[in-house]
């Protein structure tokens, strides 16, 4: 399931001092994956996280991330946050 991973996915940290925590995809560096929840994983300092220490659930994608980015438009960490809240939700 991690090769479904794009920008805009929401994920699972499976290892590390974030494990357990949905966090954003926001792009690719080799084999790693740039990563964001807004609070501790700020948009400026992306975490670097190994692919197969992610888990892609049934949170799907927000689709809004990748828009903003391809504008070249800032994403903010209150936006992160919020949008993240807001999926999670859907899927309860």
């Amino acid at each position: 399931m991690q090769s479904d991973l794009q920008i805009g996915s929401v994920v699972k940290s499976l290892k590390g001092r974030d494990a357990g925590e949905s966090l954003v995809v926001i792009g690719f560096q080799g084999n790693r994956v740039l990563t964001v929840n807004g609070r501790t994983r700020k948009t400026n300092k992306p975490k670097l996280k190994n692919k197969k220490h992610l888990l892609m659930g049934n949170e799907g994608i927000i689709l809004e991330i990748p828009i903003k980015l391809a504008k070249g438009e800032k994403l903010g960490n209150q936006t992160v946050k919020k949008l993240i809240a807001e999926k999670l939700k859907q899927e309860e």
